[in-house]
């Protein structure tokens, strides 16, 4: 895979415009309460939701006007995450008390595997169009990032010395954004490409003054262009923002 990110830069977004609220529009299902949250929605505005009904989180698909739930283990609760254009959802669900990560392919509950060594939980966060899922993984050896590809799971590797780390997010081209930590406040935003890990602050333009200014700390989601979405903070003030990270090719 040829990269993208051989240097990037930032650009600290503009305040966003007053949103235009949405009428007309009912993402709960029948039996569910109207406490029932969108959590994702593909590209064909298909909507993947979770609701509550009986104390318990239920999922369901919301697309043209129709509202489908999504299958789970008897007694299990879900938390639906993402959805891809082929409608594929992956979620959270927790079956006897353990987080598992899971796919719902066409009416169909697909667990998704632990790390071996017997994991406490497993989260599953995010899947792209051709069914790879990224998440991370908690067990006796901490938290890891880790990404499943054909029903199989892979450990991501973290930044040298790091205890901890995530995957959030990851696009067609394989590219996954997450973070990795150390410890004493210590967390760095981080890609994953071809298996590598590669620290975000590393990749900045040396010649952009935002360098010397901000850290960025966790990468949220990335998009078919390579632009990153991420949470910076000041190295002086503390502050936290918001930015996007742009491929150096993309620069105006």
């Amino acid at each position: 895979m040829t990269s993208t990110t051989a240097a990037i830069w930032w650009a600290l977004p503009k305040p966003p415009q007053a949103s235009t609220p949405l009428s007309g529009l009912d993402f709960c299902h029948p039996q569910i309460s109207k406490t029932c949250r969108a959590a994702a929605i593909n590209n064909q505005d298909a909507v993947a939701a979770v609701g509550h009904i009986a104390s318990r989180n239920v999922g369901f698909v919301w697309e043209k006007g129709a509202k489908t739930p999504i299958t789970d283990p008897p007694g299990s609760q879900i938390l639906p995450q993402d959805i891809n254009s082929g409608g594929t959802v992956v979620a959270e669900v927790s079956i006897q008390g353990k987080w598992r990560g899971m796919l719902w392919r066409n009416g169909q509950v697909i667990i998704l595997p632990d790390l071996p060594g017997g994991d406490v939980s497993c989260e599953a966060v995010a899947i792209n169009d051709n069914d790879e899922v990224v998440g991370r993984s908690s067990g006796v050896d901490g938290v890891r990032p880790v990404h499943w590809s054909n029903g199989i799971i892979t450990e991501l590797p973290m930044l040298a010395g790091r205890v901890y780390g995530g995957a959030r997010d990851l696009n067609n081209k394989g590219q996954i954004v997450g973070f990795s930590y150390l410890g004493t406040n210590s967390i760095r935003g981080v890609i994953w490409e071809s298996g590598a890990i590669r620290d975000l602050n590393s990749l900045i333009d040396p010649r952009d003054r935002n360098r010397r200014n901000y850290e960025v700390r966790d990468a949220l989601r990335i998009n078919e262009n390579g632009w990153i979405i991420a949470t910076a903070r000041h190295y002086r003030t503390g502050r936290h923002v918001g930015v996007i990270l742009k491929p150096a090719a993309n620069r105006p």
